[in-house]
């Protein structure tokens, strides 16, 4: 499986969440409730079904 992160505004300027996709189907896998890389490891460590990760060059 093959999955697409890419960060979104709750509330711009001050909320941000990242849509996690599977690219393969096109369907919505989770929304996390932030943007950090902390959290996207621990979703990725406890969920280590993904075999391809895409994302965009966003510093966070």
């Amino acid at each position: 499986m093959g999955t697409g992160g890419d960060e979104f505004a709750f509330r711009k300027g001050c909320t941000y969440g990242t849509l996690l996709v599977d690219v393969e189907v096109g369907r919505v896998v989770d929304v996390l409730p932030d943007r950090t890389s902390e959290t996207f490891a621990a979703l990725v460590k406890d969920h280590p079904g993904p075999e391809i990760i895409c994302r965009d060059r966003a510093t966070a």
